[in-house]
C-alpha cells in the first residue's frame, strides 16, 4: 500500500513485529502519541531507547494506558517516568473506567 512504511497493510506479529514498525517511525518523529491497553516492562524496553532518543531532540511524548486488569506493570511504568524531555504518562485507573482500546 502506498504511504505505509511496509509493503503490508497488516502487521501480524511474530515475525512482524508491531515495535519493528514502531521504532523507525518514532526516530523520524518530532512528537509520538501512543495509545495503549497497558504497559509491560518487555515491551517498553524495545521502544525505550527511541523514546528517549525523541526527547533527547526536543520530541514531544504522550502515553496514555490503563490499570485495566492490573496488567500493567509498575516497572514498566518506572521506565517510562524515567524518560527526561517532554513526557506525558496518563494512565486510566480502572476503578472509574476500564481502559482496553483495540487497534
Amino acid at each position: 500500500m502506498p504511504g505505509l512504511p511496509h509493503d503490508r497493510a497488516l502487521i501480524s506479529g511474530s515475525d512482524d513485529a508491531l515495535h519493528a514498525h514502531l521504532r523507525p517511525l518514532i526516530d523520524q518523529s518530532t512528537a509520538v502519541d501512543l495509545s495503549v491497553s497497558f504497559l509491560m516492562t518487555s515491551g517498553v524496553r524495545l521502544v525505550l531507547p527511541h523514546l528517549q532518543d525523541l526527547l533527547s531532540r526536543d520530541g514531544r511524548l504522550r502515553v496514555l494506558t490503563g490499570d485495566y486488569l492490573d496488567v500493567t506493570e509498575p516497572a514498566a511504568l518506572r521506565l517510562m517516568t524515567d524518560l527526561t524531555g517532554a513526557r506525558h504518562l496518563f494512565v486510566f485507573r480502572a476503578s472509574r473506567m476500564p481502559f482496553h482500546p483495540k487497534a
